[in-house]
């Protein structure tokens, strides 16, 4: 009993932290040192953290604009490959010609990543449109700064939340803003044919590390009746498992 109530405390000191940018400010003591002394690569991610951690401000911004300068300066030392596979992706609208390019609908900044890896690159986007729906809000990474580098062409980000709309479009200008995202589908307007039962009352769609918060929803579930049908839909991560969310 003792150790479960120390553990939710220590829960909400955690929580306390992390929803008051304990580890954005953390981050800006951090910085000066990396950004002087540190590989290309690390001050990318270290100036996409701090973008992340402060967008909508001066600080969020430049930081942003600063990692775009630096990948688009470095992105050809990384490595390229001649042919690859990617998952979690789709095409949606074939190539037809020059003047009707086809759509790719990439998912997850490890597929988006290994797509920007290619030496035939260029000659893939201008056939292709990339639509990329991202896995962070905001959506920065390296993978969508190295797609704004790389980019020749318009492409199109489908963001976590509809506030990001005027991240995408200081981005960079071939950067656009599409009105829905991967939650979208949940909306009955979308669909010809009514739903009139259903089985899960609340669904959540998250792999099952810390920082997705799970336990923010168990907690709340105690105040609702137990008739609620609760679905997780995720994936282990880590030492954070089916039963220790059970647990």
């Amino acid at each position: 009993m003792i150790n479960n109530q120390l553990s939710i405390i220590l829960l909400h000191i955690e929580d306390f932290l992390r929803t008051n940018n304990a580890a954005g400010v953390f981050k800006l003591f951090q910085a000066p040192a990396i950004l002087l002394c540190g590989k290309p690569l690390t001050r990318i991610k270290t100036l996409i953290e701090i973008a992340t951690y402060y967008p909508r401000t001066s600080i969020g911004k430049l930081a942003i604009s600063k990692a775009n300068a630096l990948t688009k300066r470095y992105f050809s030392h990384l490595q390229q490959v001649d042919n690859t596979e990617i998952s979690r992706s789709a095409i949606i609208k074939p190539f037809v010609s020059e003047r009707e390019p086809g759509f790719l609908l990439v998912s997850f900044e490890q597929n988006l990543e290994t797509i920007l890896s290619l030496r035939s690159f260029a000659q893939f986007s201008a056939q292709y449109r990339i639509i990329f729906l991202p896995t962070w809000q905001p959506f920065y990474s390296t993978a969508a700064c190295l797609l704004a580098a790389r980019s020749q062409e318009t492409f199109f980000i489908m963001p976590s939340a509809f506030s990001e709309k005027d991240l995408c479009q200081e981005f960079t200008p071939l950067c656009h803003f599409l009105p829905f995202h991967a939650a979208s589908w949940v909306h009955g307007d979308f669909y010809d044919t009514p739903c009139n039962t259903k089985t899960i009352d609340i669904l959540m769609v998250a792999n099952f590390s810390k920082y997705k918060r799970h336990w923010r929803l168990f907690e709340a579930l105690s105040d609702l009746p137990n008739t609620i049908r609760v679905t997780l839909a995720g994936i282990p991560w880590g030492v954070h498992t089916r039963d220790s969310l059970l647990e």
